[in-house]
């Protein structure tokens, strides 16, 4: 199977499948025109993990966490346990403005 990355340039992959970092395209912007940074994407995945509906929040318990090493990378740890269903699923979540959630609760 294969993704085509919208936000992402490329992916590298651990040895072990269980984590994945991505670099994300320099051009990448919100609706809205700002530009979109590696800390809203983890922000977003663990916020779904943590407090998203059941049908994705079940679907993805085996992301460990997902993490901003720099503005342009994110880097998503799995427990080893997820499939392959499971990585699709990740990286076709949306991503949120974590500044528009400052003011507002995500639920």
């Amino acid at each position: 199977d294969s993704v085509y990355g919208l936000v992402a340039e490329s992916v590298d992959v651990s040895d072990d499948a269980n984590t994945y970092t991505f670099h994300l395209r320099p051009e990448a912007r919100f609706h809205d025109g700002s530009k979109l940074p590696a800390d809203d994407v983890a922000w977003s995945l663990n916020t779904l993990k943590e407090k998203g509906h059941p049908n994705i929040s079940q679907v993805i318990r085996e992301m460990v966490k997902a993490e901003a090493t720099d503005p342009a990378t994110v880097v998503i740890t799995f427990s080893g346990k997820q499939t392959r269903s499971t990585i699709f699923t990740v990286v076709g979540l949306p991503i949120f403005s974590k500044a528009y959630y400052a003011a507002k609760p995500f639920e």
